[in-house]
């Protein structure tokens, strides 16, 4: 605790004019629990037992497999603080504007599941988690695999190049690819409750800027 609740505690109990309800004021003061900061390896370790747990894990619901897998750790260390994460929210300029299915981005590396095509496949978004500068995304690899932002897009798209149909739909080029960077407490408090539903996706377009893959030196 620091030295000033310590004093504004110690004065709240002997002084005698200070009023009873001042002095619960002081002792719920005295019982707060500071917001808990989790290290990187927390999050690892946690990741490695989540990425083949079904209960967290569902193939195509990449938004609400991560807010399982932060529940997740919020019942282990209660006090985390949503405003060290970050979410990666990836998708098309098509998709932005005019909802449309048919053009998607191309992936690779993905995990391989019944549900799943065969590489490569186009999606037209994706949602992944950010902390301490990993990104943990549960359809990257068959195995828990967390890297840095630039070698995941590196490795999980497609190379301009290849870039072609895809399960019959047409696929856009890397330039119409937008990367959405959404605040942990944005994502996990404020809007919890619009996760994988078309609003989130709206909510998200209205709040932030996208940047796109020349950002990010691709």
């Amino acid at each position: 605790m620091s030295t000033g609740k310590c004093l504004v505690l110690y004065l709240c109990l002997l002084l005698p004019t200070v009023a009873l309800g001042e002095r619960k004021s002081c002792t719920l003061l005295w019982n707060k629990k500071p917001a808990y900061e989790i290290t990187q390896e927390q999050v690892l370790n946690a990741f490695h037992q989540s990425f083949y747990d079904p209960s967290i894990y569902k193939p195509l619901y990449c938004d609400l497999n991560i807010l399982r897998f932060f529940y997740t750790l919020k019942e282990n260390y209660e006090n985390i603080k949503s405003s060290d994460f970050n979410i990666y929210f990836f998708t098309t300029k098509y998709w932005v504007k005019y909802r449309d299915q048919e053009i998607k981005f191309l992936v690779s590396n993905q995990r391989q599941d019944p549900k799943n095509l065969k590489n490569p496949r186009g999606w037209n978004f994706h949602v992944v988690l950010e902390h301490k500068g990993l990104i943990y995304d549960f359809d990257f690899t068959n195995n828990p695999r967390p890297i840095g932002i630039n070698e995941y897009l590196k490795s999980f798209l497609v190379g301009q190049k290849v870039l072609t149909v895809s399960d019959g739909m047409y696929v856009g080029d890397h330039n119409k690819i937008l990367v959405y960077k959404v605040p942990g407490k944005f994502f996990f408090e404020k809007n919890n409750h619009h996760v994988g539903t078309e609003q989130f996706h709206s909510l998200t377009f209205e709040s932030f800027k996208p940047k796109t893959l020349k950002d990010f030196g691709l």
